[in-house]
């Protein structure tokens, strides 16, 4: 019994140092494509990892310790044994490998002084992940004309076409680019300016069998969106 204690806690102080440099962008946990720490990790694993909601927002289900030594943050208990809502919600200079993440400026949902280097990654999760689909919950950024001159969030390494940044007030927009060919996809928030901004995107790995290609708009115009715009095309 003693050692089975003692075990625990081993685990439990390990994954907690895990999840520190992880959500730091130091280590490499999150990045590995195998599975083996989950059946180290997660006693509730063998049930898989379920999606689940907590508090409108989309999770998956994991035992808390392992939860924590991916920098998650759990909430409700899921049905059965499954374990808990374990949500994954990250900001600038961290990254994920994650099914679902949430990619926020540092205080949300209170507005930051948008700076002019701001970069998340987000890394494929395995061979069985072809999509990545982008979806604006909210973002709030000062934007001066319909050409996101001033601060803008695009993405850079995938897909055919370039990926439409979202500038000005986009809640809402959302779009799926092709993730098949290469590792990882880097998220950036650029400004020239120091004005306030707010986001909160919310990025979806999409499984081969669902994907159905990608779904960024054409190049060239705009997209209206509660008195900002979207550009489309020219994400870099």
């Amino acid at each position: 019994m003693k050692a089975v204690t003692t075990a625990f806690l081993l685990l439990l102080f390990c994954g907690s140092g895990l999840g520190a440099s992880e959500s730091l962008g130091s280590d490499e946990f999150e990045g590995r494509k195998d599975a083996t720490p989950r059946l180290i990790l997660n006693p509730f694993g063998i049930f898989g990892n379920p999606s689940c909601t907590y508090n409108g927002d989309e999770g998956r289900c994991y035992g808390e310790v392992e939860c924590l030594a991916l920098a998650g943050n759990y909430g409700a208990f899921c049905p059965g044994l499954q374990g808990l809502c374990c949500l994954f919600y990250r900001t600038c200079g961290q990254r994920t490998s994650q099914e679902v993440a949430y990619f926020r400026n540092l205080h949300w949902p209170l507005e930051d002084q948008s700076s002019s280097a701001c970069s998340f990654k987000v890394i494929r999760r395995s061979d069985k992940i072809c999509g990545l689909k982008v979806q604006a919950e909210k973002v709030d950024l000062p934007s001066h004309s319909s050409n996101c001159v001033s601060t803008f969030i695009h993405i850079t390494g995938a897909g055919i076409r370039k990926p439409m940044p979202l500038c000005g007030r986009s809640t809402g927009i959302n779009y799926s680019i092709d993730f098949r060919h290469v590792e990882s996809v880097n998220v950036h928030v650029n400004s020239s300016t120091r004005s306030s901004a707010a986001w909160n995107v919310k990025l979806t790995q999409v499984p081969c069998a669902d994907f159905t290609g990608e779904s960024v708009p054409p190049t060239g115009g705009s997209i209206g969106g509660g008195g900002g715009a979207v550009a489309v095309g020219g994400g870099g």
